[in-house]
């Protein structure tokens, strides 16, 4: 008879791990983990506000997403969220703000394959629009984002130019940021350069693309909000350190560009988007024209983009 009573006992809870395992895969199922970590996101935003309320202009905060606490920021610039006004508590349950990210995993996953990227050979030849099949003007319709093959553009009107700089780094920070922008339901937007923080294929795939990382760096991908008509990424010096072999491999597959610049005319209006990232380290000599970090040039632009 005992047997039976245990029997008893543990049937109701074979019925509740039966159902919840039917749950496993449901959309109900993931619907709840999504309520459960907006929650605990707001949770952590509101206890970052109360550690950090009451700031006066000249004083900081150093609120800890991970360990959920308040430190004291100290000249060894920790790496927990630098809060500097209590608007930016909107952050705190990103998995990296800024300050965490170049801090920790600048210093831990890229500072250790920037010097494979300096030596990786330069992207040859220059990307041009002459050179494609068939070839083209590398001149678009600012209404439409149709490649013209005159200097003439059709009529624009209420067109939106979504465009940011330095915005690839997959932190909270720039998701905001990609938020904001596609609720302007832009027709084109132009990334104007820098994906931090080598400007490499990895840095295209997570801080462009939206591909998440390896679960050990503590981020999510982010993806750069594409226009409606148009999506264009443009280098920086950032992209100059891999070669711009990280824009042209993984950046065009995204954004469908054919080159580093490119003019969209309407009838009344030109935007011209120039390369002067190309030429802005000095190259070393051939067959890889390696580049020297940290001297900068003058950022000609190149013969390319001049013709």
């Amino acid at each position: 008879m005992l047997w039976l009573c245990w029997l008893a006992l543990f049937l109701p809870l074979l019925a509740d791990l039966a159902e919840d395992c039917h749950e496993c895969g449901s959309v109900e199922l993931l619907q709840k983990r999504a309520r459960r970590q907006h929650v605990e996101q707001d949770d952590v935003a509101a206890q970052c506000s109360a550690c950090c309320h009451g700031l006066k202009d000249y004083e900081v905060c150093g609120w800890c997403p991970e360990s959920r606490s308040c430190v004291t920021i100290t000249d060894d610039k920790s790496t927990c969220l630098v809060v500097t006004s209590e608007n930016q508590c909107w952050g705190a349950s990103f998995p990296a703000s800024m300050s965490n990210y170049a801090g920790k995993i600048a210093q831990t996953f890229k500072a250790r394959n920037k010097e494979a990227a300096v030596l990786k050979p330069l992207v040859t030849p220059y990307p041009t629009y002459a050179a494609l099949d068939p070839p083209q003007t590398g001149i678009f319709d600012l209404a439409s984002g149709v490649s013209l093959s005159s200097l003439q553009g059709n009529p624009a009107e209420n067109v939106v130019i979504g465009a940011a700089a330095d915005w690839g780094s997959g932190t909270g920070e720039s998701m905001v940021v990609a938020t904001l922008l596609s609720q302007e339901q832009p027709h084109l937007t132009i990334h104007l350069g820098d994906v931090y923080l080598v400007g490499d294929a990895e840095d295209y795939r997570h801080n462009v693309m939206g591909i998440d990382p390896p679960a050990s760096r503590g981020q999510k991908g982010v993806q750069w909000p594409k226009g409606s008509h148009t999506t264009f990424l443009m280098p920086g010096n950032h992209e100059q350190i891999d070669g711009m072999n990280g824009l042209v491999e993984q950046g065009y597959s995204y954004s469908g560009q054919k080159a580093n610049f490119g003019a969209w005319f309407s009838d009344h209006w030109r935007f011209i988007a120039l390369d002067t990232g190309a030429s802005c380290m000095p190259l070393g000599p051939a067959p890889n024209f390696a580049r020297k970090l940290g001297i900068e040039t003058s950022a000609p632009l190149t013969p390319e983009q001049v013709q």
